[in-house]
């Protein structure tokens, strides 16, 4: 397996080439147009037969958000940056945290959805060149109450859809204010804006994503039970008609008992000669955070998650990582199989692990784990230990197979990349935005 990343460095503004075997940076200078340094990279895409790194800048309470253009070629940036949309941080950071924009592509990439922190959404296109063609803005007009979007898709026609909670309370998540899970359709028109419940009889959504195909909208996530509302209990999968904003079907499915106790885990600190199995925290499947709905060749669906849970004997930021959790189901909602591939991550809520590709017909996932780990399903694994951690890939096929392998021999800050995001560019190559101990953000993965 051979790893050839690049990347974009916030603080010194350049793009360098990182060679897996030596780790040696070859460092190329980031032109901007406006001479001010990126604060964050943000998102990269691949439009058509390009890439694009879009950051920000920040000067004087206005955060600029720019696209630059990278050749996929030899790794480096072409021409300018573009100046695409600003927003006003004021009260920003506080409110929302250190995300300012969230994007979404249609599925021949003519158009991008940015959607600003400042109660608006916007909704651009571009020709292959970056050139802007039309721009259009929503305004979150919602009467008495906030709206918290968990999920997006824009379809070719330029129809934006996004999944998330209606509530009267600023901070959903301090369980205050009453909460309804809505669909929000935006048409390409800007006309006939809607809102469409969603609901699960007397079972409450816990987390939804969604996926545009044809003139379905597919709802697809985990559902609970019980007093504790993190608690997944199952999974569902929902079909919308987006002609007449109604919901054709509903598809429920509970998870066994036997298979949430498996999915508590066994660890073993790093170093240590004992072991413990922390019952309060590893519960089963309370706190399972989904991050992505695959849609597969023939409609198969999958939904990726991992555990995660804040520990507050540490701080607010402090997340402990547990398993991945990979569902395969039927368009109909039929739950094929379930998975947990376990690790044990103990760091900052980046160290979390993603989904990366679809590579010669298997999901891959990267992440950092401890060497010692070299089971699937061992239920008994070694803490993450930053110091000596090493690139990790577990890649699992159409039937639910795993495999694990390690697919770097560098250890700790040398080697380690932080996963964020993957993006498919052929079947070896992934855009990878990511980061290792000395901040590098922005890289391309070759898997062979």
């Amino acid at each position: 397996m051979k790893i050839a990343p690049f990347v974009m460095m916030r603080q010194s503004a350049s793009i360098g080439i990182l060679d897996a075997k030596t780790h040696a940076m070859n460092r190329v200078d980031l032109k901007l147009m406006n001479g001010i340094k990126p604060y964050e990279v943000l998102q990269v895409l691949a439009l058509k037969d390009k890439i694009f790194a879009f950051y920000t800048t920040l000067e004087k309470s206005e955060m600029t958000l720019w696209a630059i253009e990278i050749a996929p070629t030899n790794l480096m940036p072409k021409g300018k940056s573009q100046q695409l949309t600003k927003v006003n941080c004021i009260g920003i950071f506080a409110r929302l945290g250190s995300t300012r924009f969230d994007f979404a592509t249609s599925r021949d990439h003519s158009k991008l959805v940015i959607i600003k922190k400042d109660d608006s959404i916007e909704v651009l296109a571009y020709n292959q060149d970056l050139q802007q063609l039309w721009k259009k803005e929503w305004p979150r007009a919602i009467e008495q109450g906030h709206f918290f979007g968990h999920a997006g898709e824009l379809d070719n026609d330029g129809n934006f859809f996004i999944a998330g909670e209606w509530t009267t309370s600023k901070f959903p998540s301090l369980g205050d204010g009453p909460k309804q899970w809505v669909l929000w359709s935006l048409p390409d028109n800007g006309l006939h804006e809607t809102f469409l419940p969603l609901t699960l009889d007397d079972r409450e959504i816990s987390q939804v994503l969604i996926r545009k195909l044809d003139k379905e909208l597919i709802c697809a996530g985990l559902f609970s039970q019980g007093s504790h509302r993190t608690e997944a209990s199952g999974t569902f999968v929902m079909k919308i008609n987006t002609e007449t904003n109604s919901v054709e079907s509903t598809k429920q499915t509970q998870f066994d008992q036997a298979f949430i106790d498996s999915t508590r885990l066994i660890t073993r600190r790093s170093g240590a000669s004992f072991e413990t199995n922390n019952s309060s925290t590893f519960s089963g499947l309370k706190n399972y955070r989904l991050q992505h709905l695959n849609v597969g060749p023939s409609n198969e669906i999958y939904l990726i998650g991992e555990y995660q849970t804040a520990d507050i004997g540490y701080s607010y930021s402090h997340y402990d990582f547990g398993a991945i959790l990979i569902a395969k189901l039927t368009l109909e909602g039929q739950l094929e199989w379930v998975r947990t591939l376990n690790k044990m991550q103990t760091a900052d809520k980046r160290y979390s692990s993603y989904l990366l590709a679809y590579v010669k017909n298997k999901m891959c996932f990267l992440f950092n784990d401890s060497p010692k780990n070299t089971e699937v399903s061992s239920r008994t694994v070694r803490q993450f230990n930053g110091f000596a951690s090493a690139l990790t890939m577990i890649s699992v096929d159409d039937n639910g197979n795993c495999e694990r392998q390690l697919i770097t021999d560098k250890t700790g800050k040398e080697g380690m990349i932080i996963p964020k995001f993957g993006r498919q560019l052929s079947d070896g190559t992934v855009l990878l935005y990511a980061k290792n101990r000395t901040k590098s953000e922005l890289g391309i993965l070759r898997l062979n």
